[in-house]
């Protein structure tokens, strides 16, 4: 619905606790016990709003630590260890 939209824009995605925050939600809120339902499987692709990701039923803090910066480096985003402040890139 209309709110769970909202708090994937919401999301700073750059970091690993809001990625893991909004997990907890889809939990908690029943969506991805729903989503099981309706038959999605590890490596889907599921879109809230104008989020799209790549289903995972992982929900180690390892595995999602591991998909959450395979993200990001594919995104080219800075590696471990390295930050620019403010962010910009280039």
């Amino acid at each position: 619905g209309a709110a769970i939209e909202r708090f994937a824009q919401m999301t700073d995605w750059s970091y690993y606790e809001a990625a893991r925050r909004f997990q907890r939600v889809l939990v908690a809120a029943g969506i991805d016990a729903a989503l099981k339902a309706r038959g999605v499987m590890d490596g889907d692709t599921v879109v809230i709003g104008d989020l799209e990701f790549e289903y995972s039923s992982d929900h180690s803090e390892a595995g999602m630590y591991e998909r959450w910066y395979s993200e990001r480096r594919a995104a080219g985003v800075v590696g471990k260890g390295q930050a620019r402040w403010p962010h910009v890139t280039g």
